[in-house]
């Protein structure tokens, strides 16, 4: 058989993504109220906060009542216990605000990640589309965002085991790729049997593999008869004349080429072999993709051995052995998720 490389490659277009931390719960602290709760939360008085600011006394006492008033401060500017789970929320957010992580969204499928490491900058074999739009990724908690941040990062800051469950809910995780070049995550799979595929579409299904099939000729031999073939026609010309001019040897032959004639023949045919079935098709296949929205990857697939091709037609008696000739190719459909590409970096 011809040699077949059944090699797939995919890029997935992968764009960096700046990181930003915040929490609705912290919305009505604008900058100038969190500055002067932060000052009193970290221990320092009015007049150092007056001296800080260069402000005049009424605007900082306007700013600690309306912190009294929230309940954060009580009468005497000290934190309550609502204000010591603000001012630890605002510690927790600060700390990663400060490391500048990096996040990755991957443009095909959406799926956003804590890391992708060995980007490369040029695609190799099929570049899958990019579909995701910066617009799109302005949205607070872009595609559970949120839920890859808590699994990743929240609990490697200490002071985030002190957050409460509404608390941690609160969390809103911003990621920008406005001014970010766009990298390929390289995947390569020695073969479609890597990869979870399936013959039926369901609500993950993103891609449709079609798999050029080669049709197989199958013919039949056995060597003696391939031996003796240039005397066979003669014997069989004797047996009809006088069977008893024929040597035990040569009824064996010709018993041979009766059983290859009734039995055999008739199933030198075109085959296809459709590997998801694991089993030979007569006749064409010739499906098609319907579903315009998948992204379609051409795909070439191993053929079955001959050793494979011997054990799937029965009744290959008396040493006969099966032949094969690889033709014309034919699609074949197989459908699997983007997911499983990046499922290493989850």
């Amino acid at each position: 058989m011809n040699q077949i490389d059944p090699t797939i490659t995919i890029s997935i277009p992968i764009k960096p993504a700046s990181f930003k931390l915040t929490s609705s719960r912290l919305k009505k602290l604008e900058a100038f109220t969190k500055f002067v709760f932060c000052m009193i939360a970290d221990g320092h008085t009015q007049q150092e906060i007056q001296h800080v600011t260069m402000l005049q006394e009424h605007l900082v006492l306007e700013e600690i009542h309306r912190l009294i008033e929230w309940g954060l401060l009580d009468e005497y500017a000290i934190l309550t216990p609502i204000g010591t789970s603000y001012k630890n929320l605002i510690d927790v957010i600060d700390y990663f605000n400060a490391q500048q992580l990096t996040y990755y969204i991957d443009l095909f499928g959406g799926k956003v990640l804590a890391n992708c490491p060995l980007l490369k900058e040029k695609e190799q074999g099929t570049k899958l589309k990019s579909k995701v739009t910066w617009v799109q990724t302005t949205n607070p908690n872009y595609n559970d965002a949120d839920v890859v941040f808590r699994k990743h990062h929240l609990f490697t800051c200490s002071k985030a085991n002190q957050l409460s469950k509404e608390e941690i809910s609160s969390l809103e995780v911003h990621l920008d790729i406005t001014n970010e070049k766009t990298y390929f995550f390289i995947k390569q799979y020695a073969s479609l049997e890597a990869l979870h595929y399936t013959r039926e579409k369901d609500a993950n299904t993103d891609i449709v593999f079609q798999l050029n099939i080669p049709s197989i000729a199958v013919t039949f031999s056995h060597q003696q008869l391939i031996y003796h073939n240039a005397v066979l026609s003669t014997l069989e010309q004797l047996q009809i004349y006088d069977q008893q001019l024929l040597s035990e040897k040569s009824l064996q032959l010709l018993a041979l080429q009766q059983y290859y004639k009734e039995e055999l023949k008739p199933q030198e045919r075109v085959y296809h072999w459709l590997p998801f079935e694991q089993q030979f098709q007569l006749g064409a296949i010739n499906e098609k993709i319907s579903d315009k929205h998948l992204f379609k990857i051409q795909a070439m697939y191993m053929p079955p051995s001959e050793r494979l091709i011997n054990t799937q037609f029965n009744g290959l008696q008396h040493n006969f052995f099966a032949t094969t000739v690889l033709e014309e190719c034919a699609p074949y459909i197989v459908y699997a998720s983007s997911d499983q590409l990046l499922e290493e970096f989850e």
